[in-house]
């Protein structure tokens, strides 16, 4: 206070204005925050994901299926069938990028005539539909871990990046494209080692009813 009322005096009394003294906490110039920032760019490392099938797949199929139950084979191609579905969910996720990606290299090879917009339901119905017969789609959300595998997919490429792809030169679309189609291949792998699972529990279901089991008993 003392300080304050001596500065006050002289302001009114010197030929010269005097320097208001700065507080350390108040009057210091806040920080100025550019508002020209840029998308955040691909990242030069690639995409990791820990796809453990030992951890995700808690009820784990027996080397010998004939000691199982009924009861058992149910539990075990459903569980099963949750994992393969946490899969699909972040490998389609993952596709949708990739997709999108390569149809903004191919739109700039092309002159860019037609927008990325325009080009995309063709390019995303391309993946719509796989070789051979579809699997059933299961009515069920993806388990809450499928969310954690997209973190993968985030280091390739975000969702802000894909927001604004036009931003992104040659060599970062490239390195995108390659970060997602690995991530792709890897989440792809796991796929059809789970299929291969539930394909082999589904056939000694099959084994049961040619045996002598009901069909109510095997859709239980």
């Amino acid at each position: 206070m003392e300080e304050q009322a001596a500065w006050t005096a002289a302001a009114h009394t010197a030929q010269y204005p005097v320097p208001a003294p700065i507080s350390r906490t108040t009057d210091l110039p806040e920080p100025q925050i550019s508002q020209n920032r840029r998308s955040p760019r691909p990242t030069d490392r690639a995409p990791t994901v820990n796809i453990d099938l030992d951890e995700l797949i808690t009820i784990p199929a027996p080397a010998d299926l004939t000691g199982c139950s009924l009861a058992d084979l149910r539990t075990i191609r459903d569980h099963h069938q949750d994992v393969e579905n946490g899969l699909s969910y972040a490998r389609r996720i993952v596709q949708g990028r990739l997709d999108t990606v390569a149809t903004e290299m191919e739109r700039r090879r092309d002159g860019g005539a037609e927008g990325l917009i325009e080009r995309l339901p063709g390019a995303l119905a391309g993946h719509s539909r796989g070789p051979g017969l579809p699997r059933p789609m299961p009515d069920l959300e993806p388990p809450a871990w499928a969310d954690d595998l997209l973190a993968g997919a985030d280091m390739g490429l975000s969702t802000s990046q894909m927001a604004g792809l036009s931003e992104l030169d040659e060599s970062e679309l490239e390195r995108a494209a390659a970060a997602l189609g690995s991530l792709e291949r890897e989440l792809s792998d796991a796929r059809h080692q789970m299929h291969r699972g539930i394909d082999r529990v589904q056939d000694e279901l099959v084994c049961r009813y040619r045996s002598g089991a009901t069909v109510d008993d095997l859709l239980r």
